[in-house]
């Protein structure tokens, strides 16, 4: 998951469009390549270059942080400003006729006390704006963690599970590698719940969310996708893979097991794997791997052992 907001679009864009006072000044926010975050040129696009915008301007700014360039036949006036904790700078320019007409025959560095004047404040106000934009942005993205988490346990819900899966499924064919579905079903957590309760209950899953990020490599997703319900996606170049995660998992629920006073834990699981010459969509192969988990489940109707799954 990613995100992230046009700056231009905030109201950091905004008071960048109207900073000013001075007639036929320009504003720009600056990135370390010159890269135009935000301005007050209504050419500018998110991220389009200085160069683009106004190459005399850049040309200055390379050379120095404050100074003269030609505008045409005319000179204007430009001071950059670092804004501390971001890559950025700030940049004033405007003509130098626009900066003396209100104060005719004042000395030369008349300029620079109209622009210290209006950078004081342009700085600070800017570097409020940056950080709410970068608050509003980490908001966003926690809000988008949260839409595709499961709260009790930690993984990802139905809809992480979705996207990421889908995300899966594409890359797949290019990579070489197979993706495996596997439906997982708790057995028993009833049981748990009419003789210790449901807060046993809801520990046993997450105790089982638990297993499932310890077992799983970082490279697979695993969710809740409702209730007891638990499924993972896998990518293998080898299917016979499987058969060490089964184990790998027993181990963990039987040690889990060891240690509970709640109710023991116990699964069925069963698997689908994606055919990209032959592709279903990812409920598809969840409901095989679901019909399989029960026709596994079936054939051992008889208990399994301590901390086993029904696979």
């Amino acid at each position: 998951m990613s995100g992230a907001l046009a700056v231009g679009s905030t109201p950091l864009g905004e008071y960048l469009a109207d900073l000013t006072p001075i007639a036929n000044s320009e504003v720009y926010l600056l990135d370390g390549n010159l890269a135009s975050v935000a301005s007050s040129d209504p050419r500018g696009t998110h991220l389009s270059t200085l160069h683009d915008q106004n190459p005399a301007l850049e040309a200055a700014l390379l050379n120095g942080d404050r100074g003269r360039y030609p505008i045409g036949e005319q000179w204007g006036w430009f001071v950059s400003v670092a804004i501390d904790g971001t890559p950025w700078r700030l940049v004033v320019a405007a003509p130098e006729k626009d900066i003396l007409s209100p104060l005719a025959g004042a000395a030369t560095w008349t300029p620079w006390l109209l622009f210290a004047a209006v950078m004081a404040s342009a700085v600070t106000v800017t570097w409020v704006l940056v950080r709410l934009s970068a608050t509003r942005a980490a908001q966003l993205l926690e809000t988008e963690r949260l839409s595709v988490t499961d709260t009790l346990t930690g993984l990802h819900n139905r809809r992480g599970f979705e996207l990421l899966g889908s995300q899966m499924m594409r890359s797949v064919g290019r990579t070489g590698q197979q993706v495996g579905v596997i439906f997982f079903d708790l057995d028993g957590l009833k049981a748990i719940n009419d003789q210790f309760g449901h807060d046993a209950g809801d520990r046993a899953l997450e105790a089982f969310g638990v297993i499932l990020r310890r077992t799983l490599r970082e490279s697979d997703v695993a969710a809740r996708l409702g209730g007891d319900e638990f499924a993972a996606l896998i990518l293998t170049t080898n299917q016979a893979d499987l058969l060490s995660l089964r184990v790998r998992l027993d181990h963990q629920v039987r040690a889990h097991n060891s240690t509970s006073s709640a109710g023991e834990l116990a699964f069925s699981m069963g698997v689908s794997w994606f055919n990209p010459d032959l592709p279903q969509s990812l409920d598809q192969l969840v409901e095989l791997a679901d019909i399989e988990m029960y026709r596994h489940k079936r054939e051992h109707q008889l208990q399994p052992a301590k901390g086993a799954s029904g696979f």
